[in-house]
């Protein structure tokens, strides 16, 4: 039985669409439950929320996954704490819906209401709420965040390296170091190589360095792209023997990263990754080139002006003024 049955049969209206749309809630088919809190929600105000709260607690997962989402549009105490209730839905989907309405939070004012859920969450609830302190950068979620690192499950640590991040939480970065080279998981290390784009101490730079021979290709392509958001000098011999990584994509990254550093001591081999095959590499070597300003890349530029990608023509264009500018 629909539990609209229950805790709807004595609603009325004088609204026809509204009346209607009552009527379907109590329907004994799913999915015309479902349907109806869909079309609820386009005409809903605050008065209605009480509804899809209810509907949290319907015996179909399809229902009540739908009222999850719509939830994300009336968020407010009574709405968060039927969305908590719904992390722990035994069907996945529902959590699911559950955890991205949470997400879609703003006002740090609820931060203390998820903060308070947070100390008694373990596993799928816990990473959902982390999930959304995060974008609420509440700075008292920085603590249990931080304790949140050493948990076992992928998902909270991951989560709670976002919240770190968000918060640019610069005490967490012995921690978050110690995950970008160590933890088991390779979307954990992915996300805490991510993370150490906040630190210039130098606790993160040898955890960056290290995490460009991680077993994963995405891991390196992260740390290479960090070096070089960090201009980190001291990265540049790394940088260098990642131009001979199997994948093209942790190549570009390292590239980009030698430009952004403004490493000299890379020219020569970047000259050799602007002839590459690969038109995405020789665009990248010319930016790469430009940057550094070296004029022993004139000849090579020169060159690419004639390149058969429009992009990487471009490119040399401009890395070409860009030397010419310096050294006129």
């Amino acid at each position: 039985m629909s539990i609209f049955l229950i805790c709807c049969a004595d609603m009325s209206t004088s609204d026809p669409v509204l009346a209607r749309i009552l009527a379907r809630l109590h329907d004994p088919d799913d999915t015309v439950r479902s349907l109806a809190v869909a079309a609820l929600a386009d005409i809903a105000t605050d008065d209605e929320v009480p509804l899809f709260v209810t509907a949290l607690q319907d015996e179909s997962a399809a229902v009540r996954a739908r009222a999850a989402q719509v939830l994300a549009d009336y968020l407010n105490a009574s709405s968060i704490v039927a969305l908590h209730r719904a992390l722990s839905d035994p069907i996945a989907a529902v959590r699911f819906a559950a955890a991205q309405s949470l997400s879609e939070l703003k006002d740090p004012i609820f931060a203390t209401q998820l903060l308070d859920y947070l100390g008694s969450a373990s596993g799928f609830a816990k990473a959902g709420l982390l999930r959304a302190l995060r974008e609420l950068r509440a700075e008292a979620a920085a603590h249990p965040a931080t304790l949140a690192l050493q948990e076992n499950d992928a998902d909270v640590r991951r989560e709670a390296i976002g919240v770190l991040g968000y918060l640019k939480f610069a005490t967490a970065l012995p921690a978050l170091s110690a995950l970008a080279i160590s933890d088991p998981d390779r979307v954990v290390r992915k996300a805490a190589v991510g993370s150490l784009v906040m630190g210039r101490e130098s606790v993160a730079i040898p955890a960056l360095i290290q995490a460009l021979t991680d077993e994963d290709w995405e891991v390196r392509e992260e740390a290479a792209i960090v070096l070089g958001k960090l201009r980190a000098i001291q990265s540049v011999p790394a940088l260098l023997q990642v131009l001979e990584d199997a994948y093209w994509q942790v190549r570009v990254k390292a590239v980009r990263s030698l430009g952004l550093i403004g490493a000299s001591d890379a020219v020569a081999a970047l000259l050799v990754v602007a002839r590459a095959p690969l038109s995405n590499l020789r665009k990248e070597a010319a930016t790469a080139l430009g940057l550094i300003g070296d004029l022993a890349a004139l000849q090579v530029l020169q060159h690419l002006l004639d390149d058969e990608d429009a992009d990487v023509r471009k490119s040399a264009r401009t890395a070409l003024e860009q030397i010419k500018h310096r050294c006129p």
